[in-house]
């Protein structure tokens, strides 16, 4: 695991919910194989983890982008991955997504 993919682990461990929490913990303990079929099953996860870690990158940075921007509060992240925690809550009911 490289640099980058510990950062939106990390990522997830602190602005996820109990679920995205539980799947921060199995990213860290999978093995390769086991890590590519989490990561395929949920790359909608791991895809907006990943932006808000370039974003909290940017502004760390103080690029003149990211000084327009306010930052980025667990409400915000709440708001941002409402619609897959969703989803992910259909899909595991049984229900069409």
């Amino acid at each position: 695991m490289n640099e980058q993919e510990h950062k939106v682990i990390e990522a997830m461990e602190q602005y996820g919910g109990s679920f995205v929490k539980a799947l921060a913990v199995c990213f860290l303990r999978a093995d390769g194989s086991n890590w590519f079929r989490l990561h395929q099953a949920f790359h909608e996860y791991w895809d907006k983890y990943t932006k808000m870690v370039k974003l909290i990158e940017e502004r760390k940075k103080g690029t003149d982008e990211c000084i327009a921007r306010s930052p980025i509060t667990r409400e915000d992240a709440v708001e941002i991955l409402k619609p897959l925690h969703q989803q992910a809550a259909m899909q595991i009911n049984g229900e069409h997504v």
